[in-house]
């Protein structure tokens, strides 16, 4: 982190494997200068909820990081997993289950449930008394309860310490405009007890079929409020590189493919698989990835190691999920190091499976 003890990037990462792989594989110094925000939801078919705390804990260690709910998981099952989350989830108004969610976490920023009608007073005591701060964070959805979050915000500068999380959704410039998200900034940019604002949101396209290469519109964003705001609590966030969450299946394995994040571009390698096994198609895509102009050698994580090794034949690569862990992997080292050419290369041990 930076001297202020500021992160150098605050990601959104559900608790879903590509995205908990992605964060465990980060070099620990990568991990030391990101403060990633957690929404918690089941672990896959995991009979408990504690399954999906034990996938935080382990890949976070001992870092602080702010933990929420995901607001996309909405499966319903006989599952305990299940029927713990939406309690937690749907406590209008009483989350007395939140509050104790929190404790099982030593390390999390929670964020505070603030619902229109709902009173967030014994969560800000709760919270407050835990000593570690709070985050809020605000969503393209909260248009309607504004005057609640801004009292929540007021109550909470006065007794601890606040990170103001925006989060624009798939539509940054639409939320952006609805929500009033600069005035809203402007607003608490220079109160003391604040932390940090960030603004969160994905531009990953939802579909990449004819497309090599798209920009990373947040990077972009953020570049113009940095230069609006020029204040050092402004942090960057995104989603990580994630399409926002769903929970309804596709129509059939996508194309092989891989994506290599630049710092401001994705660049997609997709390769049919018409002729070929899928596997050697994975294989090829790996292959064009090294070859292209963009590829940088000489960063040495896991995401870049795993496309390495699939270019010779290795399964590293094998499946949607283990190409997206790789192309987040490579870019919350990316982000996190934007700017910085000694963050970027300087990281741990070649990664070794």
């Amino acid at each position: 982190m930076r001297p202020d003890n500021r992160p150098l990037y605050i990601p959104t990462l559900s608790v879903r494997p590509a995205e908990v792989r992605a964060y465990s594989e980060l070099p620990e110094t990568t991990k030391d200068d990101i403060l990633p925000l957690f929404l918690l939801r089941p672990w896959l078919s995991a009979k408990d909820l504690q399954a999906a705390r034990d996938r935080i804990i382990e890949c976070v260690g001992e870092r602080p990081f702010f933990l929420d709910l995901d607001d996309f998981y909405s499966k319903l099952s006989d599952r305990p997993a299940s029927q713990d989350f939406h309690s937690i989830k749907n406590g209008h108004g009483d989350y007395s289950a939140w509050i104790e969610e929190i404790r099982n976490f030593p390390n999390a920023i929670p964020m505070l449930k603030v619902d229109k009608d709902g009173d967030f007073a014994p969560q800000l005591d709760a919270f407050a008394e835990l000593g570690r701060g709070v985050g809020i964070r605000i969503r393209g959805t909260d248009t309607h309860k504004l005057d609640k979050i801004h009292e929540a915000m007021s109550a909470a500068l006065q007794s601890t310490q606040v990170s103001l999380n925006i989060d624009l959704g798939d539509k940054f410039n639409k939320e952006f405009q609805e929500l009033g998200a600069r005035n809203i900034t402007e607003r608490y940019l220079h109160e003391s007890r604040l932390s940090s604002v960030t603004f969160t949101a994905t531009s990953f396209p939802h579909t990449l079929k004819g497309i090599d290469r798209s920009e990373i519109v947040e990077r972009t964003e953020f570049i113009n409020l940095q230069s609006h705001f020029q204040n050092p609590k402004l942090i960057f966030g995104d989603r990580g590189s994630s399409r926002l969450p769903s929970d309804s299946g596709g129509g059939g394995a996508p194309a092989p493919r891989v994506d290599y994040p630049t710092a401001n571009e994705w660049v997609i390698f997709r390769q049919e698989a018409e002729d070929i096994d899928r596997q050697s198609a994975y294989q090829l895509a790996c292959s064009r990835a090294i070859q292209s102009d963009d590829w940088n050698s000489e960063v040495r994580i896991w995401g870049t190691q795993a496309i390495e090794r699939t270019s010779v034949g290795e399964d590293d690569i094998r499946s949607p999920a283990s190409s997206t862990a790789a192309r987040i992997n490579i870019h919350l080292h990316i982000q996190r190091s934007y700017g910085d050419e000694t963050l970027l290369l300087a990281t741990d041990d070649d990664y070794v499976d």
